[in-house]
């Protein structure tokens, strides 16, 4: 019985953690997401999405993002649901987006140099995440009597 419980133990600390930010790389160029709230967005209720970009070449300026022309584009089964910038001026925009439904959207992270300051490497990386339903919306068969 004993060790049952340490094989358990170990079993627990083998798992993958989950963490709220998502970074994704895509040649030197590291970019990090995150919803509020908790990377759990809700259909028909606000979202603020942030983006940060680093370089692990320091050709990217991280004090000086004004230097890129980058984009979020959110999808829904491939369409195009919004496109927005992702930097304004030379600082991130505060992202506000309400998704209309629940279900699978991804997330595409664009940028390219816009000849403003320092050349880097065009990047362009995609995030998949779940909307979850609305809570508190009676369901069809509530709805239909």
């Amino acid at each position: 019985m004993k060790y049952l419980f340490y094989i358990f133990l170990f079993l627990i600390f083998l798992q993958n953690p989950v963490f709220a930010h998502t970074l994704k790389i895509d040649g030197t160029v590291g970019v990090t997401t995150h919803i509020d709230p908790n990377d759990e967005p809700q259909a028909g209720q606000e979202s603020q999405i942030y983006v940060d970009i680093k370089d692990s070449s320091g050709d990217f300026d991280a004090n000086n993002p004004g230097a890129c022309t980058c984009t979020l584009t959110i999808e829904k089964n491939s369409q195009v649901i919004k496109e927005t910038p992702v930097i304004t001026g030379n600082a991130y925009n505060q992202i506000k987006f309400t998704f209309p439904d629940s279900g699978s959207y991804k997330l595409i992270v664009k940028g390219k140099p816009n000849g403003t300051g320092p050349a880097f490497r065009p990047f362009q990386v995609s995030y998949e995440y779940y909307v979850k339903a609305q809570l508190g919306l009676p369901s069809k068969s509530e709805v239909t009597n």
